[in-house]
């Protein structure tokens, strides 16, 4: 992956982000030897299809405080299940849509419910509160 950009600037950002698309060239490119790039307690963030992070590469640069958390979007159901991510700590996963389509008091579009109930977890979350919409993965089978 010489070509993108991240290689040069990885190393020093506190935060990565990844929001590509999933193409062949990006396929698999946050593995072990990216991790190992980034900069040793850094945040990882991933808005983009799971196929671009080696999720087994992830959970490993997490346990051992390579990467210090990390926030990762997957497609979540019997077909998918993020390998060695689940119950970590420092690891929160969303699903692809982030929240289930609830009618929110005032809201105009699914957009907007989104929103609102993205805005409600995060802030629950930061307030240590029960989030909305937890996936519940023992009743469910996942």
């Amino acid at each position: 992956m010489s070509g993108f950009p991240t290689n040069d600037l990885i190393g020093k950002a506190d935060v990565v982000a990844v929001a590509a698309p999933y193409t062949p060239e990006t396929k698999g490119m946050f593995d072990a030897a990216m991790f190992a790039r980034m900069k040793k307690g850094a945040i990882f963030i991933s808005t983009s299809r799971e196929q671009l992070v080696v999720e087994p590469d992830l959970a490993a640069a997490v346990k051992s405080g390579q990467v210090g958390a990390a926030g990762f979007e997957i497609n979540i159901g019997p077909m998918h299940e993020p390998e060695g991510l689940w119950g970590l700590p420092n690891v929160l996963i969303t699903t692809h849509q982030g929240a289930p389509l609830v009618e929110a008091e005032g809201a105009v579009s699914q957009n907007e419910n989104l929103w609102v109930m993205m805005r409600e977890n995060m802030r629950r979350y930061t307030a240590g509160e029960k989030m909305l919409s937890v996936a519940e993965i023992a009743k469910r089978g996942y």
